[in-house]
């Protein structure tokens, strides 16, 4: 059956050899000391998510794709991939078994199967997998925040299941993505609020015109001026800020 794996496995396989754990661990270090470089760059995020699935490729033996997914406003969307096909696979995988267990708040959970295993349990994913020509997976959760979550997922051509090593490695993986992706949401985050109060800033710019050229035309106060424009948002079921910029460019565009 299914294999949840959790943050600590108590064992390892005995057939793990130790040149096997020592490349795996090579690799998983070498990737980590590139995600601590370009942490603090202006590297785009998408070619950072690319390089972390080619990675996990070349460091896990067994694993032939691989791709992250990101649920954004309710709809999923795979974000890095190393095959097209994995595009398809991913969104059923995501939608099928989020809801068995990346929906437990606060679990470190990584989900490895079969193909005969997962036919058992998300027929959907199976099928997905069995046309592109997949026979095992290996899944871990991103939590970034409240508005933001995903996975990481692996696929083998071999019928494996991965191994409890392969697992923490990917777990591990997750982490350091979880970290580039909390510095960029926060960035992003951080940008939109900026870009907010610019604007916020100009609307507030062309209001105190507008409510300018009220108070000279009609010989009012600035008080009056300002309901007078309110009156006419309402009126016309349009924002203060366009009746204020219409008022503006009457006067800029008709100087006369």
């Amino acid at each position: 059956m299914a294999e949840t794996v959790g943050e600590h496995p108590e064992s390892m396989s005995p057939d793990l050899d130790s040149a096997t754990i020592a490349a795996q661990l090579g690799s998983l270090a070498t990737a980590l000391d590139e995600f601590n470089r370009n942490s603090g760059s202006q590297v785009e995020m998408s070619l950072l998510l690319q390089r972390v699935c080619e990675q996990v490729v070349d460091a896990i033996a067994d694993a032939d794709m691989a791709g992250i997914s990101l649920l954004r406003d309710g709809r999923v969307v795979t974000v890095a991939y190393t095959d097209e096909a994995i595009r398809e696979i991913d969104i059923e995988n995501f939608q099928a078994i989020d809801g068995d267990y990346f929906g437990v708040a606060g679990t470190r959970k990584v989900v490895k199967a079969r193909l005969g295993e997962a036919a058992a349990r998300w027929p959907s994913v199976a099928d997905n997998l069995d046309q592109a020509g997949m026979r095992s997976f290996l899944s871990a959760p991103l939590a970034v925040d409240e508005a933001l979550a995903g996975t990481l997922n692996i696929y083998g051509r071999g019928d494996h299941g991965f191994s409890e090593l392969d697992a923490v490695v990917l777990l591990v993986y997750t982490t350091a993505i979880e970290g580039l992706l909390r510095s960029a949401r926060s960035v992003e985050l951080a940008r939109n609020e900026v870009s907010g109060l610019t604007r916020a800033m100009k609307s507030r710019a062309v209001i105190e015109q507008a409510k300018g050229i009220v108070m000279a035309l009609r010989g009012v106060s600035a008080d009056q001026a300002f309901e007078i424009l309110v009156a006419q948002s309402q009126q016309e079921h349009i924002k203060l800020a366009e009746v204020a910029r219409r008022i503006v460019e009457s006067v800029t565009t008709n100087p006369e």
